[in-house]
């Protein structure tokens, strides 16, 4: 019986450049994003956008998380994979609520252009945001994330888990339900983060 190569076995193979490795590993985290975003969609709205967009952002994730994962100090892709992806659907999300023109209607600036058929109007729109304070979360929400994957640190996949629900600001009981976690054992996770790691984590541990 063929073996299954592990993710951390992939990723190596990719790293040197094994295309056959990188096309197995997308394919299997391709799976696990749709699973991630139907369970994401059971509690977020769509704002109009499909099920295909939210996919992408997840895909967009792994992506990004499997680019900047180190395989040779870091142990479990998967928690640092689901934090990726669970972000880029985050931020979807804030999109689509920005645009969103009844719930922030004063954000909404429309443009109304029209062709010389009147019955082919083009509308346009933008909104006021705050770029350069999400591009700052960004570089923040990266440190935090290369530290707490560090395999120095010891850090389990559970409370690897934790600590990127943290990051997306998710309420205790968000994170509890998510992980299946009873009160005392969130507690007690939390606790051994601290023990580990909490000096370096003031910016999610107020």
């Amino acid at each position: 019986m063929k073996k299954r190569l592990s993710d951390s076995e992939l990723l190596a193979l990719v790293a040197q450049g094994n295309l056959d490795a990188k096309r197995m590993l997308d394919r299997r985290y391709y799976q696990y994003c749709i699973v991630l975003t139907k369970k994401f969609l059971e509690n977020h709205p769509d704002y109009g956008y499909s099920f295909d967009d939210f996919l992408n952002a997840a895909m967009l994730g792994y992506c990004r998380a499997r680019n900047k994962f180190d395989y040779e100090n870091s142990d479990g892709f998967y928690p640092y994979f689901k934090i990726w992806a669970e972000s880029e659907l985050k931020n979807l999300i804030e999109e689509g609520n920005r645009f969103f023109l009844n719930e922030n209607p004063k954000k909404f600036v429309s443009f109304d252009l029209t062709y010389k058929d009147p019955e082919e109007p083009i509308s346009l729109s933008e909104t006021f945001g705050n770029n350069d304070e999400a591009i700052l979360s960004d570089i923040k929400t990266n440190e935090v994330l290369c530290l707490i994957t560090d395999s120095s640190f010891g850090l389990t996949d559970d409370e690897i888990s934790v600590c990127g629900y943290l990051i997306l600001k998710r309420s205790n009981r968000e994170i509890r339900e998510s992980l299946s976690l009873t009160y005392s054992g969130y507690r007690n996770i939390i606790k051994s983060i601290k023990s580990k790691i909490g000096d370096h984590l003031s910016e999610i541990f107020k």
